[in-house]
């Protein structure tokens, strides 16, 4: 399947993307919203960070991981030891807490985050054209996971 497609399928089921409706609503938004403790924490994509969040969005999908609070932590693990953020240093600074906290607060989760991104590689760093053009079966194998 289409990787556009499916993350248009999670932003219409609310899984993805808060506030926004579809994935060129997302993509065009000014503002990009993160769930922080109940509500939506507008954030200007400066710096890269639109592009790193796709990447994220896809890892989140690929992968299978919630986007719940334990799986924001396991995802932070895998994404690190995955072959880290490239060179957004908003991302690296933003993952190391979490993964830091998920050591803290869910141990297990992050543990196995780190255990299987050993070996993979992540996005980061993959234009976002390229990562929405893709078949999710393509981009699995470059990141050498299995196909969800």
């Amino acid at each position: 399947m289409n990787t556009a497609a499916r993350l248009t399928e999670e932003i219409a089921k609310g899984r993805l993307c808060p506030g926004a409706t579809d994935l060129e609503q997302w993509l065009g938004a000014a503002w990009i919203r993160f769930p922080v403790g109940g509500f939506n924490l507008p954030v200007l994509p400066t710096f890269g960070l639109k592009r790193a969040l796709v990447a994220h969005d896809v890892h989140h999908l690929l992968l299978a991981i919630p986007t719940t609070l334990r799986g924001e932590a396991e995802i932070a693990a895998w994404e690190l030891a995955s072959g880290g953020c490239g060179w957004n240093v908003a991302f690296w600074l933003d993952r190391l807490i979490v993964l830091v906290l998920g050591l803290l607060l869910a141990p297990t989760v992050t543990w196995r985050g780190l255990r299987r991104g050993f070996g993979q590689r992540n996005l980061y760093g993959t234009p976002i054209r390229t990562i929405l053009a893709s078949d999710t079966a393509e981009l699995c194998g470059r990141m050498r996971v299995s196909v969800p």
